[in-house]
């Protein structure tokens, strides 16, 4: 995950369209309520290519509804 994709991803992006740019699958980290559900929400972490970098990325009803990096270049 660089910063460069990180940036490219926007808020109403779905996990697919993260994927796309990402290049892969990120590692589910959270997620609660049910599947199909309304306010179904998965949270997802990508590393980083530095040590200890990560994206973060929070998909409610599956959209994205927040994102965060750590030392991302």
């Amino acid at each position: 995950m660089t910063k460069a994709a990180f940036d490219k991803i926007e808020t109403g992006a779905t996990y697919e369209d993260v994927q796309k740019i990402v290049g892969g699958a990120g590692q589910k980290i959270s997620e609660t309520g049910k599947q199909g559900e309304p306010d179904y929400t998965e949270t997802y972490q990508y590393k980083g290519d530095k040590p200890n970098s990560n994206a973060k990325f929070t998909f409610r009803d599956k959209k994205l509804s927040s994102k965060s990096q750590s030392m991302l270049d």
